[in-house]
């Protein structure tokens, strides 16, 4: 029997209320998992911390950023060389520390082919898209 797998995550950078939004996620996922007719098995919420990143710069029209250097003499050249080339269009970022909340799903469905895979990724992203795995 295949076995469907999926991870629910909550990251404080989007969602203020992680232990809410996490909740309606889980009942959600629970009911439109139930109501398609399979059966699931839940993990306990896991919580993981992100550290605070170093600082970098980021450019505008440009994906990503670039890391400062570490000399002060080195950061003002790098900083004269990005208003020439950039004008005003880049900037410090400097991240904050981050939490995720992460709860894994397990879906198995009955081997009839009344319900699909289809269905029962269907009622899923009627949630909340997410990847998924088979095992």
């Amino acid at each position: 029997m295949r076995t469907l797998t999926f991870t629910a995550i909550v990251d404080s950078r989007f969602d203020k209320d992680l232990e809410a939004a996490m909740e309606k996620k889980r009942q959600g996922y629970a009911k439109a998992i139930k109501g398609v007719g399979c059966e699931f098995r839940v993990s306990s919420v896991e919580e993981i911390n992100f550290p605070a990143e170093k600082p970098y710069y980021s450019i505008s029209n440009r994906n990503g950023g670039i890391m400062i250097p570490h000399g002060k003499k080195q950061r003002e050249e790098m900083e004269k060389e990005l208003t020439a080339k950039y004008g005003d269009g880049w900037a410090v970022i400097t991240p904050e520390p981050s939490k995720q909340l992460r709860c894994y799903y397990w879906v198995e469905k009955p081997l009839s082919r009344k319900i699909t895979w289809n269905d029962v990724m269907g009622a899923i992203n009627s949630v909340c898209a997410v990847p998924y795995k088979y095992v």
